[in-house]
């Protein structure tokens, strides 16, 4: 598994989204000045070629795997969209090694009922989105994370953090939507809890946001919502998401 690991202090792991890569954390790099970052891809994802095992568990037991051989025994974890998934299973296998958790941009339960429609949708997504060129790939799925295409850094540092690899898409695509719940994990967690949204994101819905928020432990947890951001405000507001995460690791120690 590759990883990036920068920065001396207290450990957070960043994980990142589906058909991302560690790249996507290129704007909280800057952390690394007060804390150690330990940034994976995720099998099937970036420079990660492993296929075979690719589910919830796997990406969660493997992201484990690499503070065992750290020897890293405790750490903060912050993940977006599929990579708040990640960060919930993680608290479930192991919650003795979390310190705090950051969930961005994510969800906590897609319902079995639902999976027929998102898959076929998904399925059609992407098979259209395969068919363009490359270039056109990471503009297409630009245009449809971000709030807004006006600053071209902000569209260049999004295209960087977007990985294209058909198997490994479509493996953990399936995975996603065989369904998942971590309510009760939700709402029996321990340690402090941040959970990000924004105003405008398409792919994770504010209302999901907030719903799966009022399942949280609200004496370890706490919310807040970015207005001008769409899927990836870590990239987009960059300079104020790296201040509401270093506040909140600097409150909870």
């Amino acid at each position: 598994m590759h990883f990036l690991d920068l920065g001396e202090g207290e450990p957070i792991v960043f994980i990142h989204g589906f058909s991302s890569n560690k790249e996507s954390w290129t704007c909280q790099f800057d952390l690394s000045q007060t804390y150690r970052l330990i940034i994976p891809d995720l099998r099937g994802h970036g420079e990660s070629e492993v296929y075979d095992g690719i589910s919830l568990k796997q990406f969660a037991k493997d992201v484990l795997g690499i503070l065992n051989n750290l020897k890293i025994e405790k750490a903060h974890f912050c993940g977006l969209s599929m990579g708040g998934i990640v960060v919930q299973e993680i608290y479930k296998q192991q919650p003795h090694r979390v310190k705090s958790i950051i969930l961005s941009n994510t969800f906590s339960k897609m319902s079995a009922s639902l999976n027929f429609l998102f898959t076929f949708a998904f399925k059609l997504k992407l098979k259209k989105l395969l068919k363009l060129p490359h270039e056109e790939q990471l503009a297409a799925t630009a245009k449809a994370i971000l709030y807004s295409l006006e600053n071209e850094d902000v569209v260049n540092k999004t295209k960087y953090a977007l990985t294209f690899k058909k198997k490994g898409f479509e493996i953990t695509a399936n995975e996603l939507f065989k369904g998942f719940n971590y309510y009760d994990v939700l709402s029996s967690m321990q340690v402090p809890m941040l959970i990000i949204g924004s105003k405008n994101d398409s792919i994770a819905p504010i209302r999901f946001t907030k719903r799966f928020y009022k399942k949280a432990n609200k004496a370890f947890s706490e919310l807040f919502i970015f207005e001008e951001a769409g899927h990836m405000p870590n990239i987009e507001q960059q300079d104020k998401y790296n201040r509401l995460l270093l506040d909140f690791l600097q409150h909870v120690g």
